[in-house]
């Protein structure tokens, strides 16, 4: 583990204009806002006469599209209004004054983002009716995060993309796919692709064991995707690269089904060159899924529910010159998942979202002949797991003008495990040239290899006008994470190392030659050119804890019409375990300052200059605590033998006991075996964990990085 404190500058400029109009429809060019949360949004802005100056004490009222309910507020002296913890979607505006009064229908808001207007109301002369004399969308000057917010839903429909998150967080400037062998992820501002952040619904799906990626939710089930590319506010953290936070769809108050069929068959795929390795001209990749949605009202106007099922027949295959084998993969797990919204009374929103990712991938290995290009018999078949159950509750209250509350708790489960089916032992002859003996090609098999996450997290959110209006929204969160992983020898021979593997594991047998292997100084009963065999027993793993918490508090604050600040502050405390219980990781010092600015250069929400500084942590990976602090038992006993079994397993003669150098054994790995207390292993691992203190830096800091931006923008009409 090492310090990383790197330092990342950039200037950009965005001129929203030179877009294509379908692109700005479609993905909601927004730059993420600073101080909304995960699920929900803002619609901000300001009322106007026709000689521009603001008009006080105007009611703005919205109504939501989709869900019916409506709010509203008075304009301040400014001219200024805000409505907080919106549900992303659409709204209908209405102004009256006695200035005048105008409409707008069609607002929309999107998660984590505040949307901003101008209204200009007034009376064409006296005695007529008020008329609306103009209705402006502005620049967003309370932000001073990069990135990019998409409206899924309306993206695919104008915009060819390709169905999964990483082509969607591929659209952010300063994204860029990161290397094939760590999985199809994305590179966020230079960061690697282990340095993400992934939200469902304010869920946290990241894969705490490594960090690379999360759990994989279907992507017809996707309303929005942010991705925070850098100068993100204090609320957000535990990454240093970019944060990828998405909301599903929910229900409304009409009901709507749809059914989606997706095929891509291997016929309409071309195929890579050959390579020394691989036959990719034999490749084989085909795909056929179908979607079912529906949502709607169970109550109008007050309860919601929205699921999603997702059933598929997937298949790919390669084959391979350097092993001479071929790898024929499936997976036809369903997926499916459910989002309830409830408004039991107004101003108050209860959510909840529950889905289950778990899946399989069943592997079958055949032999493969490249000087005739056919296949032959099956040599194995492995299943690879992934996925679990999650879900996340939240509340949502605005209990006046100045103050909101809001409460989650959720869990996630996430696997990932190499299972062969072949249960036999691994059996090696060294004697010569490495060969395999047996039908089971692999050494070792990890089960379980499991996370959950439980979490749960309180916020605040105050307005209040002080030397300028403030936006103040104050919250911590903690995580519990659990870890657990064990990797035995595969085998079946019954041996369970005081239960820490979850099911017994095997031996691998590994035939040597005295006097060609280093295995066999020290022991006097043999000579040079005599057979020997060795037990080998791996058993390493347990249960693993960690715990993640943050307290912040970020402050939004207007300082002039045009000056927008924004001065926040994280503080991460990260905390690892080993397998019997010591802490070895105590980061409680982790202060992460995030300030901003935002300022309207000309005064008419159309040009912007904005800067930003932020310091970001990451949390240790829970891998990290499996190599620095697992309870391991690794050894070997030494046998003669008198010949081998159809398996290739040898038969067993006579162990070669309390030779000079030999260690004293943790148990016996036969009912043969001298066993506990005989100098006659080689003991690499006792089973106890060994102080990870000795192994890592005494002055050991978290990952950082420091990031400066500064950024312009200007909207042309």
């Amino acid at each position: 583990m090492t310090k990383s404190i790197r330092s990342r500058a950039l200037l950009g400029a965005a001129v929203a204009a030179l877009a294509p109009v379908g692109l700005l429809t479609a993905t909601s060019v927004v730059a993420p806002a600073a101080a909304q949360d995960y699920t929900s949004g803002a619609l901000a802005g300001t009322v106007v006469d026709q000689a521009g100056n603001p008009v006080a004490g105007a009611t703005v009222t919205i109504t939501s599209s989709a869900l019916g309910f409506s709010r509203s507020v008075a304009t301040s002296a400014s001219g200024g209004f805000r409505f907080g913890a919106l549900p992303g979607g659409s709204y209908d505006v209405s102004v009256s004054s006695s200035a005048g009064s105008t409409s707008e229908s069609g607002v929309g808001v999107s998660a984590s983002a505040t949307t901003n207007y101008t209204f200009v109301v007034g009376a064409a002369a006296a005695g007529d009716n008020v008329v609306v004399t103009g209705t402006r969308q502005n620049l967003d000057f309370s932000n001073t995060t990069t990135g990019l917010n998409l409206d899924v839903e309306s993206l695919v429909k104008e915009i060819p993309v390709g169905r999964d998150l990483t082509s969607l967080t591929l659209l952010a400037p300063g994204v860029s796919l990161g290397d094939a062998a760590f999985g199809n992820l994305s590179s966020i501002g230079g960061s690697s692709v282990a340095e993400n952040v992934f939200y469902v619904n304010g869920l946290n799906l990241t894969n705490f064991d490594n960090f690379l990626g999360g759990s994989l939710v279907p992507f017809d089930m996707y309303k929005s995707v942010e991705v925070k590319t850098g100068g993100y506010p204090a609320e957000f953290g535990r990454a240093t690269g970019g944060v990828v936070n998405a909301v599903t769809k929910s229900g409304s108050n009409e009901w709507r089904a749809a059914f989606h069929m997706n095929w891509e068959p291997d016929s309409l795929r071309s195929d890579s060159p050959d390579t020394y390795q691989a036959a990719n001209h034999l490749d084989e990749r085909r795909s056929f899924d179908t979607i079912l949605e529906i949502g709607g009202p169970i109550i109008k106007d007050r309860l919601f529910v929205y699921g999603l099922a997702e059933f598929n027949d997937n298949r790919s295959a390669d084959a391979f010159y350097s092993s001479h084998t071929q790898n024929v993969d499936t997976a036809d797990d369903p997926f499916w998942g459910v989002k309830v919204d409830a408004y039991p009374i107004d101003n108050h929103h209860l959510e909840f979202t529950y889905f289950d990712t778990a899946r399989e991938t069943r592997r079958t290995t055949y032999s493969y002949d490249d000087t005739t290009d056919t296949f032959g018999a099956e040599l194995g078949r492995t299943v690879f797991t992934a996925g679990g159950e999650s879900f996340v509750g939240k509340y949502t209250g605005t209990f006046t003008e100045w103050l909101t509350i809001s409460a989650a708790y959720g869990k996630n489960k996430d696997r990932g495990e190499t299972l062969p089916s072949n249960t036999g032992n691994y059996v090696q002859d060294s004697r010569g040239s490495t060969t395999i003996l047996s039908s089971q090609t692999t050494v070792s098999v990890t089960q379980p290899r499991t996370t959950s996450r439980e979490f749960y997290r309180a916020d605040a959110d105050l307005y209040f006008n002080l030397m300028g209006d403030h936006h103040v929204r104050v919250g911590f969160d903690k995580e519990k994470l659990d870890f657990s992983r064990v990797t035995v020898r595969t085998g079946s021979d019954g041996i369970d190392a005081g239960g820490l593997a979850a099911a017994p594991g095997g031996l691998a047998y590994i035939y040597r030659l005295c006097g060609t292997s280093p295995r066999c100084d020290g022991m006097p009963m043999l000579a040079d050119g005599d057979d020997y065999v060795e037990l080998n027993y791996f058993n390493s793993g347990g249960a693993f804890y960690a715990e993640n918490t943050a307290y912040y508090f970020q402050d939004e604050w207007n300082v002039t019409n045009q000056l927008t600040l924004n001065l926040g502050v994280r503080w991460d405390q990260f905390a690892n375990f080993t397998a019997d219980g010591s802490q070895y990781i105590d980061f409680d010092k982790e202060l992460a300052p995030r300030v901003g600015f935002s300022y309207d250069v000309f005064g008419d929400g159309r040009t912007k200059l904005y800067g930003n500084f932020g310091v970001y942590y990451l949390p240790v990976a829970s891998n990290t605590s499996f190599r620095q602090g697992a309870r391991e038992y690794y050894f070997r006993e030494y046998w003669t033998f008198s010949g081998m079994n159809s398996d290739g397993t040898p038969i067993l003669d006579t162990q070669l006991v309390d030779w000079p150098t030999g260690n004293n054994c943790p148990f016996g790995l036969t009912a043969g075996s001298a066993g506990a207390g005989s100098a006659s292993c080689n003991v690499t691992g006792d089973g106890s964990v060994q102080n990870p203190l000795s192994s890592i830096s005494r002055n050991l800091e978290a990952t950082k990085e420091k990031e400066i931006i500064v950024g312009f923008e200007h909207h042309l009409s």
